[in-house]
């Protein structure tokens, strides 16, 4: 054999063997079994009373006729505060109970505040708000606000809620409250 045979079989034997480990490290690593699961325990029918009182029905009661005043009391903390993000948790989270459970009280509210930034920060929440729970009755508060300019600031707060999914309402309450020619509110049927 020749030298340069030599060498040339050498060079192939390295290189098959590099190659062969090559292909070999791209081969994925073989799966490990995992355990079978275990059972789980068995049932126990022995049960711990429990140390956090119940309330008893007249306690239920009790709670429930609170709650309209305490939602009120809340709600005009949060306006004497004037703390935006405690506003905002307020009109979202307590003003759409208290107007689900005792709108009256909410219409009282608005009443019983002076004339002012408060009062028109109120209204305009109830407004946007009742008017997509219960039409009728929102539109027969605003007819009852005095004066005249606080039922048309009510509608046009409730016609621009409207407007985004019901285009037939809001141009009822427009035209109710002759929203339409101040605004240039543009209503389509």
């Amino acid at each position: 054999m020749t030298r340069l045979t030599v060498i040339a079989t050498a060079c192939a034997a390295l290189l098959a063997s590099g190659t062969a480990l090559l292909i070999q490290a791209r081969e994925p690593p073989p799966r490990a079994r995992y355990p079978k699961p275990t059972p789980p325990p068995p049932a126990n029918n022995v049960f711990a009373d429990s140390k956090e009182h119940a309330p008893t029905q007249q306690e239920i009661e009790q709670a429930a006729r609170e709650r309209p005043v305490l939602l009120q009391r809340e709600i005009e903390a949060a306006l004497a505060a004037q703390d935006p993000q405690r506003l905002e948790a307020v009109f979202t989270f307590l003003l759409p109970e208290l107007l689900q459970v005792d709108p009256d009280r909410v219409a009282a509210m608005v009443d019983g505040l002076e004339p002012g930034r408060k009062r028109d920060l109120l209204r305009g929440e109830v407004a946007r708000q009742w008017i997509g729970k219960d039409s009728d009755a929102a539109i027969a508060w605003m007819k009852s606000l005095q004066p005249e300019s606080e039922q048309r600031a009510a509608a046009r707060e409730a016609i621009e809620a409207l407007v985004h999914y019901d285009l037939r309402l809001a141009s009822t309450v427009a035209e109710r409250f002759q929203v339409a020619r101040d605004r240039g509110v543009v209503t389509s049927r």
